[in-house]
């Protein structure tokens, strides 16, 4: 699992780019591994979407990205404050039971 590259000082994929390594390999935890890597995904990328560079790529959908990654996050905090608001109720609710179970065990 990850980078094979031909320039010994590229450890991961930010290095072997830096380092302007044209051409490595790189194996996910899945275990497939992407030979010629970056170039490959550059060549897909300027046929999916037309794009020149990867520079005009993120300038055209970074805003979309952004957008979607914003969305999770509000709703990543919505769902916690509802989590928090359920456990708070759940504890009410555990009281309550504990309550009517104590009142019924005294009027016997």
């Amino acid at each position: 699992m990850g980078l094979f590259s031909k320039k010994k000082e590229s450890h991961t994929i930010e290095e072997a780019l830096a380092n302007k390594d044209e051409k490595f390999s790189y194996t996910t935890k899945t275990g497939y591994t992407y030979e010629d890597f970056p170039f490959l995904m550059q060549q897909r990328l300027f046929q999916n979407i037309s794009a020149t560079s990867f520079d005009d790529a993120f300038e055209m959908y970074a805003p979309h990205f952004m957008k979607i990654i914003n969305r999770i996050d509000n709703n990543m905090e919505l769902l916690i404050k509802q989590n928090q608001l359920l456990q708070l109720k759940c504890d009410e609710l555990e009281k309550e039971l504990n309550s009517i179970k104590g009142n019924a065990v005294h009027s016997r």
